[in-house]
Order: structure tokens, then sequence, then C-alpha cells
């Protein structure tokens, strides 16, 4: 069996989110905690 790899479209993802961030009332720093990132930068990228 060969092995899969995915791959992450970023500019679709990150337009997604920011779209159910607004849609939700969530802030970047909400999504900082739920998913344990030290600072935020990690969302934004």
């Amino acid at each position: 069996m060969q092995p899969v790899y995915l791959s992450i479209q970023q500019k679709a993802t990150g337009e997604r989110i920011r779209e159910l961030l607004k849609k939700n009332g969530y802030t970047v720093k909400d999504i900082q905690k739920f998913m344990g990132f030290e600072n935020p930068q990690a969302i934004y990228k």
C-alpha cells in the first residue's frame, strides 16, 4: 500500500476559517485557546 499525501489549500482554508469566525462570533483568541496554540500567529498562517 502506498502512502496518501494530503495537501491543504491554504487560501481556501483561510477564507473558510474567516467566514466561520464571523458567522459564529468567535475570535482568533477563542480558536487559539481551543486548539492549544501558544500564540495566535498559528491561526493567521
